[in-house]
């Protein structure tokens, strides 16, 4: 069997065109039908059909086989991105936005002392994009937030802090004079919130259906720090994890009283098939501490 066999008949499932395979592979048809013709002939199946009218169909044999060159494929543009990353001696760390600016940064200092910055390229976006470059093997290790532990076959993850989900209000505010409040009572206030690259709008969404309320939104941010700004001038209230309070905020923080309210879960992730260097053994024994 053919790895190449296997990459072209992966790429005939997407384009459904002999012609258009071979153009994308600057070969001649003949080569991607010979290439199709031994795969069939090696598992004694038929892969492909002709319709009547010359159509490509692929057969229920065709598309199971192609998740599992799917996976094959995956997994060596991983293995080749981490003889890359060997090679260049460098961890490419993914990094969002909340757990950087306001997680990460406790442990620069050890980091620092440890002299574990330095081969360290950290790569900042939303948790889910980070998520998806991870199982792609565009980046060694990443810290990601999300509203449960993340428990798949292809990743090791350990679960770092948990935190909870508080409402920010500004010390003026009539609310500031509460310590808990129930989220079905906020349906009249004007509501800051982020942007849907974070995981706080999905709890803001989820918070509204099962409360049955639809408070309105006044202004939607993708920066935190601005969000607590127009929070504290009394420009609205908004949903926070804690991890993201500071005392120095000039805000206060309420509880909220909801039952089965979602944690803002921290964790440190990478996949099963990665066998870490000693720095990196070394970086996630940071973290775990």
């Amino acid at each position: 069997m053919k790895l190449q066999d296997m990459i072209y008949f992966d790429k005939l499932v997407e384009l459904k065109s002999y012609s258009k395979v071979a153009e994308h592979f600057q070969v001649s048809q003949p080569t991607i039908s010979y290439a199709i013709k031994r795969l069939e002939e090696e598992f004694a199946v038929s892969l492909v059909d002709r319709n009547v009218h010359q159509q490509i169909i692929i057969t229920p044999n065709g598309l199971q086989f192609d998740r599992h060159i799917k996976v094959v494929i995956n997994e060596l543009n991983i293995a080749q991105l981490d003889l890359v990353s060997a090679r260049e001696k460098v961890t490419k760390f993914g990094l969002p936005p909340i757990i950087a600016n306001y997680y990460f940064l406790k442990f620069v200092d050890q980091l620092l002392s440890e002299q574990l910055l330095t081969g360290l390229r950290t790569i900042e976006a939303g948790s889910n994009d980070l998520l998806a470059r991870l199982k792609k093997g565009e980046l060694d290790l990443s810290l990601l937030g999300s509203l449960a532990p993340i428990r798949t076959a292809q990743l090791q993850s350990q679960v770092l802090a948990q935190d909870d989900f508080k409402i920010i209000v500004a010390k003026n505010s009539p609310l500031a004079q509460q310590k808990k409040i129930a989220f079905a009572s906020l349906q009249n206030e004007p509501f800051l919130v982020l942007g849907d690259g974070f995981v706080h709008r999905q709890v803001f969404d989820q918070l509204t259906a099962t409360q049955h309320i639809s408070p309105m939104i006044v202004y939607q941010v993708n920066d935190v720090e601005l969000l607590k700004r127009l929070v504290a001038q009394g420009m609205g209230i908004s949903l926070l994890t804690e991890t993201a309070i500071a005392p120095s905020d000039d805000l206060c923080a309420l509880d909220l009283t909801d039952e089965h309210l979602p944690k803002f879960v921290i964790s440190l992730v990478y996949r099963n098939s990665t066998l870490l260097t000693p720095t990196q053994q070394q970086l996630i024994d940071v973290f775990a501490r």
